[in-house]
């Protein structure tokens, strides 16, 4: 069983790779912060991928449970690629303007489905590895992601597409989805530019 969630983890990792230069779009130079997101990701993805080699034994309801999150984590991913399509993206920490404000696919549910991809990868390795050493990443990542949703919510509370993120976070979370919506609102269209 251990082989079966380290390959998954690490291709999980790999797609996440690839979706970096696929789905989105950095000018001529990275931002520092996206920066800092790589490297820190590729120490979590080693460090986990150590723990998860290096554990003891299985366990049949954990590694159930490690296989679930790392399906849910492909999942998300494959359905926010297809949901985004040819746009491309900002990258995380990037200072432009949003153009387009997508609210389709699990856009519908999470404003930020692909964060929510990426530690749903770092839970699994929790899982998985069975060491709380695994949830040093997991928080890590976990702060960079929420520090950059929270930037990326400022960017759009200050463009042209202000009061239709308004009513889009009324009836979407940022990481989990929004059982009681904060209003009645009607959501903007599938894409707005």
């Amino acid at each position: 069983m251990t082989p079966l969630l380290l390959a998954l983890n690490l291709l999980l990792h790999s797609g996440f790779t690839w979706g970096r230069f696929a789905v989105f779009r950095v000018g001529d130079r990275s931002p520092a912060g996206a920066q800092l997101v790589q490297i820190s990701a590729l120490f979590g993805i080693l460090f986990d991928a150590f723990l998860i080699a290096g554990r003891g034994g299985s366990h049949v309801g954990l590694d159930s449970l490690a296989i679930a999150a790392s399906a849910a984590s492909g999942l998300l991913f494959v359905w926010a690629v297809r949901t985004v399509g040819l746009q491309r993206l900002t990258a995380v920490f990037s200072d432009d303007s949003p153009a387009e404000l997508i609210v389709s696919g699990p856009f519908r549910f999470v404003r930020n489905p692909f964060y929510v991809s990426y530690l749903l990868v770092y839970l699994q390795a929790l899982v998985a590895s069975r060491s709380w050493w695994a949830a040093l990443p997991l928080v890590g990542m976990g702060c960079l992601y929420y520090r950059a949703a929270l930037l990326e919510e400022k960017k759009f509370l200050s463009s042209r597409l202000a009061m239709k993120y308004r009513r889009y976070t009324a009836t979407t979370g940022r990481f989990l989805p929004v059982l009681v919506p904060r209003s009645r609102s009607p959501l903007p269209e599938s894409v707005e530019h």
